[in-house]
């Protein structure tokens, strides 16, 4: 089973993967950001990208990643990585080029059981290397919104409350499928 946990930057994503990925047992399959910005000396993917025009490689790598995990909880995976690509990098793509990418965003996320997204609110202090304002955060989840109903099944989506992390784990575990480890 794979569970993908998505939603905005500082709204609780990660926090949520880790719990979910700790009470199931599964490994993580974490945010990409920290070892490409670590690696690169950026303090933001949009400075990262802005330089390098790194983005789309990063989706296609992170797809990867998602594959060679058949049973695993992902944070931050293709869906939050394709929003970075639709607010920076579309529009410097050939139709080509973009329709290639979007196809493995739709095939891996195809791959989800479900799908959790966090509650559009900030959550977190301010920290290097991430945006953290409430229309960054309402920005990100209109794009992500978009993809879910073109990607992933209704039935596989589920919307976490507001709350502090137990509730919001307990909900997210309350919204797997029946006989989840």
């Amino acid at each position: 089973m794979k569970i993908a946990v998505v939603g905005g930057e500082s709204t609780g994503r990660t926090s949520v993967a880790e719990a979910v990925a700790k009470k199931l047992g599964l490994p993580l399959v974490g945010n990409p950001r920290e070892r490409v910005l670590a690696a690169s000396g950026y303090h933001t993917l949009w400075e990262w990208q802005a330089a390098t025009g790194g983005m789309v490689g990063l989706v296609e790598a992170q797809a990867a990643r998602e594959r060679e995990a058949a049973r695993a909880v992902v944070d931050a995976g293709v869906l939050d990585q394709w929003c970075f690509v639709e607010r920076w990098v579309w529009n410097r793509l050939s139709p080509e080029a973009a329709e290639a990418l979007h196809y493995t965003v739709v095939q891996a996320a195809g791959e989800y059981a479900r799908v959790l997204v966090t509650a559009p609110r900030l959550v977190g202090g301010s920290a290097p290397g991430r945006f953290r304002n409430r229309l960054h955060v309402a920005q990100s989840q209109r794009l992500l919104d978009g993809i879910l109903r073109e990607a992933v099944p209704a039935d596989r989506v589920c919307f976490l409350p507001d709350g502090d992390l137990p509730q919001v784990v307990a909900a997210a575990l309350a919204a797997l499928p029946p006989g989840s480890p």
